[in-house]
């Protein structure tokens, strides 16, 4: 072989295997990598979707920590209004229709009209069980009753209102079987005001067997029926009399779950921030030992 042919040959070699520099061929490993503009996007809207699931349960939770106080005020409220002195009835009875007025108590003299009373079904007795343990009817088998609603005529004034005069077991219904309760003549009570339930799908039809029980408490309603001021009062506990209705049975409370809803949406927030973060906010060293594994 000639000297020029063996140098021509060697000189070919050596370009053909020679290695690419090293920025060449890390430029082009990284140029493999880059993600086309659609592909960025499509991230970037996958990693906000993860973080709207945290933020929408810490923004629930912080709502239920101002409900939580807006009701312990409000509970507060009624105890206190509830617990303070009597006030007379007022001249104009529609002052007592604003919603501030309900839970006053309002000293009232009159007579009953047993003849037109009302029951509303089914009803526990409050004096019996402890406050905690209301919640809606709170009514079982064993202390199921109802509620007796009885007109009320007004000393010296052409008006009747409602009392609310206590509970009964349902089997006192027929006033016959509480003859002795069912009090004559003049009496002066004092009553707390009351407005009209809400309904709900539980409450929706007004009559049972005897058209004179009603499953919820609409004042307009009774006092229509009855031709009376739409004007309710439960008796308090001290109008109670032996062989009647057991007064006071208004309930000052309300139900107060809000602790276990900011439990719940604080853990979840805190829950899929966790996921969140072993999605897309990996340590370098653990993303580099994926990519090897790889």
């Amino acid at each position: 072989m000639s000297k020029q042919k063996f140098l021509l040959r060697h000189l070919w070699r050596s370009l053909k295997l020679r290695s690419k520099p090293e920025h060449i061929r890390s430029y082009r490993k990284d140029a493999s990598k880059q993600k086309s503009p659609v592909s960025t996007l499509k991230s970037i809207f996958t990693e906000v979707a993860w973080l709207t699931v945290p933020a929408v349960t810490f923004s629930l939770g912080t709502w239920q920590v101002s409900r939580k106080e807006w009701k312990e005020k409000k509970i507060a409220y009624m105890q206190n209004k509830v617990s303070s002195p009597p006030i007379p009835l007022p001249e104009n009875l529609e002052d007592l229709k604003d919603t501030d007025m309900e839970y006053t108590p309002l000293r009232v003299v009159g007579e009953f009209d047993h003849e037109m009373e009302r029951y509303i079904y089914p009803r526990a007795n409050v004096q019996d069980i402890k406050i905690s343990e209301v919640k809606g009817m709170g009514v079982t088998p064993t202390r199921g009753g109802m509620l007796v609603i009885t007109p009320f005529k007004l000393k010296d004034r052409d008006e009747r209102i409602l009392i609310n005069r206590g509970w009964i077991q349902k089997t006192n219904v027929d006033p016959n079987s509480r003859s002795e309760g069912q009090v004559k003549g003049e009496v002066e009570l004092v009553g707390v005001l009351r407005h009209s339930e809400a309904s709900n799908t539980f409450t929706q039809n007004q009559g049972l067997d005897n058209p004179k029980v009603l499953i919820k408490r609409d004042v307009d309603s009774l006092a229509e029926t009855l031709k009376t001021s739409p004007v309710y009062l439960d008796a308090d506990f001290s109008s109670t009399v032996e062989g009647g209705p057991i007064g006071g049975q208004t309930i000052v409370t309300l139900r107060n779950e809000h602790l276990q809803y900011i439990l719940t949406w604080y853990a979840l927030c805190i829950v899929s921030l966790v996921f969140y973060a072993r999605r897309f906010r990996k340590p370098p060293a653990l993303q580099t030992q994926i990519r090897r594994k790889k």
